[in-house]
């Protein structure tokens, strides 16, 4: 029930939140996806992604990577996927620190952003 109510959640919120996110580019629906999340050792805290599937339900999934250390998700996207949404939450308090987002696809296809300030990130399916 808890995790119905947080699926709802997340849709009204993104279904009533201004497009402040920045569109990546086009993942092949057929390929291996990897979401790897980097926390440089200069942040004061951890940094945390939070990954929405959207497909015909909606899945949600969240990394956090620990100052100076790296989480990943690896997942192969259902058949009816359509987008892929990461939000990025960073560590405030410094300039100096950057937190790295990369996807990566097994047929070669790569984004990465380097940001200091939270950020949204967005990519169709194909």
């Amino acid at each position: 029930m808890t995790k119905r109510l947080i699926c709802i959640f997340a849709v009204l919120l993104l279904a009533c939140s201004p497009a402040l996110a920045v569109f990546r580019g086009v993942l092949s629906i057929s390929q291996p996806t990897t979401i790897t999340l980097t926390n440089a050792s200069g942040n004061p805290g951890p940094a945390s992604a939070t990954i929405f599937i959207l497909c015909r339900g909606l899945t949600v999934e969240t990394l956090t990577a620990q100052i100076g250390t790296l989480a990943q998700f690896q997942v192969n996207l259902p058949k009816s996927t359509t987008r892929v949404i990461v939000e990025l939450d960073v560590p405030n308090g410094t300039t100096t620190g950057v937190v790295t987002l990369q996807v990566t696809q097994a047929d070669g296809t790569s984004f990465q952003d380097q940001v200091t300030q939270d950020a949204r990130f967005v990519y169709d399916v194909q």
